[in-house]
């Protein structure tokens, strides 16, 4: 599960129910701050704020802590 927000408040009142939502590319677009939530039964985009440490990051990157670790030894 990775952690988003919506950079703006209004952003939330965009979507439906039945909108079909992509995140294209997310373990490149967690790299940074920054990820586009495309809704593409409406055919708009949104900005959402991946908020989280340099450690958190690399966890989701990897798949998970248990990943991280197996790649420790």
């Amino acid at each position: 599960i990775v952690p988003l927000t919506f950079k703006s408040e209004e952003d939330y009142e965009k979507f439906d129910e039945n909108d079909e939502l992509v995140i294209e590319n997310i373990k490149e677009q967690i790299t940074g701050r920054d990820v586009v939530l495309k809704n593409k039964t409406k055919a708009y985009e949104v900005v959402l704020d991946c908020d989280i440490t340099d450690e958190q990051r690399a966890m989701l990157i990897s798949g998970g802590l248990l990943n991280i670790l197996k790649e420790r030894g």
